[in-house]
């Protein structure tokens, strides 16, 4: 005997079979129960595993603080050496600014002190493992050192950092003049075809087509290195890309007077205090990737100092970053104070 069925009006065609769907309706229970026991089974064996991470992290965390623990307790800071002023005299009453410090996990415990000394200094400090120093007296530049135990040094040895010789030299602020600011990226830009400059008649930033001469009488602008045809000199980079080979600064006037004076690498521009009365003959300065360069210029009558910072080429654009400093003071006597305090 057949199965039971029922006749369907919307498709006359089809019997459905009673049997058939009884079984679908176990079929499929049978597997929404199969499926809600691996989810649940799933779901615990996934914070069974965070669980064990979690535990290997804070073995690992409390292995980290017990290392750092035994490295605070060996490490020892130990300095002491003398303050002179810029002509090798000592200086006295300067104030010592002392910030000790020491990992604890993933943060820093840190001791801070003040002294006022003299021009012979000692500093001795068991448990810390850097020091962060400044030198600071009124009237005077400050001077900054760090001392620590973690990284291989000639004073390093057991933990112990030892260094008796040291020599800070504070150097004397002075009179500082009145000087106008300039600080602009020089750039040559190949995508825009546009060449941004500084044009000194006004020391004011400009733009121009490269396919266009630049209008003004004495500008600084950048430039790449070419052969005799003309054409851009071009090197590889350490990812196989091309880059011009070298950046140009080129200062052009019609005063023979005006130029640069190259001072090249300096610790910051407060260096360059007082500018030259003459010798202002080159007007190009190659500046080298990853290279700083400090110079003094002569602009007419005016005299400045400046610096080209973090040369660097990429996306077909080129650039340099100019910073002017010029004198601007009305007394003759002080045209070539070029003094700050602005590092």
């Amino acid at each position: 005997m057949g199965s039971e069925g029922i006749y369907s009006p919307l498709w006359p065609d089809v019997i459905i079979n009673i049997e058939s769907i009884q079984m679908f309706k176990k079929t499929m229970l049978v597997l929404f129960t199969v499926f809600v026991a691996e989810t649940i089974l799933f779901a615990q064996s996934d914070e069974e595993v965070k669980k064990r991470m979690m535990e290997r992290q804070k073995v690992k965390y409390e292995k980290l603080l017990k290392a750092q623990k035994t490295l605070s307790k060996l490490s020892k800071i130990d300095v002491s050496g003398v303050i002179l002023n810029d002509d090798g005299k000592p200086l006295d009453d300067v104030k010592l600014e002392l910030n000790f410090s020491r990992s604890i996990g993933w943060k820093s415990k840190d001791y801070n002190r003040k002294i006022i000394s003299n021009s012979k200094f000692t500093i001795s400090q068991s448990g810390y493992t850097g020091l962060n120093l400044y030198f600071r007296k009124k009237g005077y530049f400050s001077e900054y050192r760090y001392y620590g135990t973690l990284k291989p040094s000639k004073y390093l040895k057991n933990h112990i950092f030892t260094k008796h010789d040291e020599k800070i030299v504070l150097r004397k602020i002075g009179k500082s003049a009145k000087l106008k600011n300039f600080e602009k990226l020089l750039e040559y830009d190949f995508g825009k075809k546009v060449i941004r400059f500084c044009n000194l008649s006004t020391v004011t930033y400009e733009l121009s087509s490269l396919d266009d001469t630049i209008k003004a009488k004495k500008y600084i602008y950048l430039d790449l290195e070419r052969d005799f045809d003309g054409n851009i000199l071009m090197t590889k980079t350490k990812y196989r890309g091309m880059i011009p080979k070298t950046l140009i600064v080129k200062y052009v006037s019609d005063d023979k007077s005006d130029g640069f004076i190259v001072k090249g690498k300096q610790k910051d521009i407060t260096y360059l205090t007082e500018a030259p009365v003459s010798g202002y003959d080159q007007k190009e300065i190659r500046t080298p990737y990853n290279q700083d360069i400090y110079f003094y210029y002569k602009n007419g009558d005016s005299y400045g100092k400046g610096a080209f910072l973090s040369p660097e080429s990429r996306l077909g654009r080129s650039s340099v970053w100019l910073r002017l400093m010029q004198n601007i003071e009305s007394d003759p006597k002080d045209k070539r104070n070029l003094r700050s305090i602005i590092k």
